[in-house]
Formats: structure tokens, C-alpha cells, sequence
């Protein structure tokens, strides 16, 4: 017979084994909308979906201080305000992920490249000015 006790402790230990095997948790996809100034760098990091709206815009200053950083797979960046960097090595959207889908319809002023995709399998369209 089990008292509360031992039921309270095989329940903690199953749950554990369970997070431990990844059963219970999972990565979930994170919305990003800009639709304000922002400053510093914004990062998505696997199935994200960032989009600067005409009224946003992301501005970074100083060295490798990108605008946007992608990583992990399948992130969606759409730009339709504006990303600018000062320093140097700072890009305005830099890929590392793959898979990613960039989207440019506003501007992107940097003092590195507009873009650095160095992600597998990048789309990249630009319908506005880098």
C-alpha cells in the first residue's frame, strides 16, 4: 500500500524522467511586431515571426551590434519601417539559421552589410533599399 508520501514521490520522480526524455517540453514560435522605435538588437532564435511595421524601426550602436539576429530554422523577418546600425561589423539583419525568410519593403542603413545570410537556404527579397 502507498501512502501520499511515496505517491507524491514516484509522481515527482516520473515527471522528471519525463522532462529529462523531453516528453514534456517543446519549443514554441514567438510573433515579434515592431511597431515603435526600438533600440538594441532583436533576436529570433527558430520558427519566429518578426515583423517591423511602417511605423517601427531597430536601431543598434556599436561594434558587431546587429539589428536583427536570426538563428535556429525557419524564422519569417518581414521589414517594412526601417533597421539602422552604427558600428563596425554591425549588419542590419544577420542569418545564421536556415530556412530563414527575409523580406525587405522598408530601408536598412548599416555600416557592415544590409543583410549577412550565412544561414543554408535563405530567402532573401528586397523591395526597398539596403
Amino acid at each position: 500500500m502507498m501512502t501520499i508520501k511515496s505517491r507524491q514521490l514516484l509522481l515527482t520522480f516520473v515527471f522528471s524522467g519525463a522532462l529529462g526524455l523531453g516528453l514534456a517540453s517543446r519549443s514554441l514560435s514567438d510573433d515579434f511586431v515592431v511597431d515603435d522605435p526600438v533600440t538594441g538588437t532583436q533576436t529570433v532564435d527558430g520558427d519566429d515571426t518578426l515583423t517591423i511595421t511602417e511605423d517601427g524601426s531597430i536601431s543598434t550602436t556599436g561594434n558587431s551590434e546587429n539589428g536583427v539576429e536570426s538563428t535556429g530554422a525557419g524564422n519569417i523577418i518581414t521589414n517594412n519601417g526601417t533597421i539602422s546600425t552604427s558600428g563596425g561589423s554591425a549588419s542590419g539583419v544577420y542569418d545564421l539559421g536556415t530556412g530563414t525568410v527575409i523580406t525587405n519593403n522598408g530601408t536598412i542603413l548599416a555600416d557592415d552589410d544590409g543583410i549577412h545570410g550565412i544561414g543554408d537556404n535563405a530567402v532573401i527579397t528586397n523591395n526597398g533599399t539596403i
